[in-house]
């Protein structure tokens, strides 16, 4: 083969290649396999993309759902924390309470003990000796009867307002009656509080005084003996359905 030949065959595959060109440009472009494989790499980089910001907007919505769940739990605890400090308070205010009463009874008790023994001395001093001082003995017991009364009384007296602890629970018709009761009970020493209690109370139909365990009724009479005398009228004293002799308030009911 002659060089002629060689160039007439390499013009001949430039003269194909540009008919192929051609051919191929004026081809719709929606044939070509460069087309769909540039239209696939671009629905997976789409898909992608979407993909993606689906995933960061979940992982938002999570952060954010944690974020309250935690601010939830943290009112929770700080709710919590204040019941139980001002639980503590109470507490440590009965303590206070009960140690003063304890200190008076101790006391009351050292006299009473010191008028019996005066008692017993006198008895026990001479026996033949007890007619003919019969009269003047009786007139020493009776003394001394009156002298522990005395001091019992005197004990009892000196349970004041001051020394009560009580919460005032009300509808919402009588809350201006409660508050002034609340400030009235509050300006002569008492320690209260008044509220809408949780539960219902719509089926009281008196007012009431409510005591827990029997050494708060001496409380609740002397509270029930101020109101009527303040123009508050009759409050009935009983005790909780649900008793507990650890309490150391009692409550009022003012519902009309």
């Amino acid at each position: 083969m002659d060089k002629n030949e060689l160039e007439l065959k390499e013009l001949n595959l430039k003269i194909s290649e540009l008919e192929f060109k051609v051919k191929d440009l004026a081809s719709p472009y929606y044939t070509k396999v460069s087309f769909w494989t540039n239209v696939v790499t671009i629905m997976i980089a789409f898909i992608g993309i979407v993909g993606q910001s689906i995933l960061s907007n979940i992982k938002a919505e999570s952060a954010k759902l944690e974020m309250m769940n935690a601010n939830n739990q943290k009112k929770s605890a700080d709710s919590l924390k204040t019941i139980i400090r001002d639980s503590i308070n109470m507490y440590r205010d009965s303590i206070n309470i009960l140690a003063v009463q304890e200190i008076q009874m101790k006391s009351n008790l050292k006299k009473m003990s010191v008028a019996y023994s005066s008692v017993l001395g006198i008895y026990a001093y001479d026996s033949t000796c007890f007619t003919s001082k019969k009269k003047k003995e009786q007139s020493i017991v009776t003394k001394t009867t009156k002298d522990i009364s005395g001091i019992i009384n005197k004990y009892n007296s000196e349970k004041s307002l001051s020394d009560c602890r009580l919460k005032v629970y009300f509808l919402p018709k009588t809350e201006s009656k409660a508050k002034e009761i609340n400030d009235l009970l509050k300006s002569k020493g008492a320690t209260t509080d008044y509220r809408i209690p949780k539960y219902s109370i719509e089926e009281v139909v008196h007012n009431e005084i409510v005591y827990y365990n029997e050494t708060q009724i001496i409380y609740c009479e002397k509270v029930q003996s101020f109101l009527k005398k303040e123009g508050y009228g009759d409050f009935n004293i009983r005790i909780s359905t649900g008793a507990n002799a650890t309490y150391t308030h009692f409550k009022i009911y003012v519902v009309n």
